[in-house]
């Protein structure tokens, strides 16, 4: 898979020239309660420098690297679009540099091991962002109330 991703024109590219897993801690504000801040971290997979700021690069493994089929589960399925949000606002917070776009590679788990690249559009990220920030707040009322939500106490039916 590696030997793939060096040997894909524009994913080779993406991940030259910068730094690979680089963790970044930062204090994230919140307006809950008493808990003024959470200690929020990520560990994008690639950072690179850009002409006007910088790419965060993360590479997925997936099944299916079609666009439709990416697109779909990244979104409904694995809530990529939170992990962006958060990781351009940890980025952002820590070095007030920009991030100018962030990218995904998209790479089969099987021989051939084909590759699709993607970027996250703004509309993608802007409800990454909004819902980012709706979990830090639940995150800080939990950790201040010491309840943590879960499934129903109740017992459920299924049903067909």
């Amino acid at each position: 898979m590696a030997n793939a991703i060096r040997g894909h024109d524009l994913a080779s590219k993406l991940i030259t020239g910068g730094a690979s897993e680089q963790s970044v801690y930062w204090e994230q504000k919140v307006y809950s309660l008493d808990v003024p801040e959470i200690l929020c971290k990520s560990r994008p997979d690639y950072v690179k420098p850009v002409k006007k700021g910088y790419v965060i690069v993360d590479i997925k493994t997936t099944q299916d690297a079609n666009i439709y089929e990416f697109q779909r589960k990244a979104y409904y399925k694995w809530f990529y679009h939170l992990q962006a949000a958060h990781y351009v606002r940890g980025f952002e917070s820590v070095t007030s540099e920009k991030v100018i776009a962030f990218m995904y590679i998209a790479i089969e788990t099987e021989p051939p091991y084909a590759i699709s690249v993607f970027k996250a559009g703004d509309d993608y990220l802007k409800v990454g962002e909004e819902k980012t920030l709706e979990l830090y707040e639940l995150y800080a009322n939990c950790v201040a109330n010491n309840s943590w939500p879960s499934y129903s106490s109740e017992i459920q039916e299924f049903r067909n």
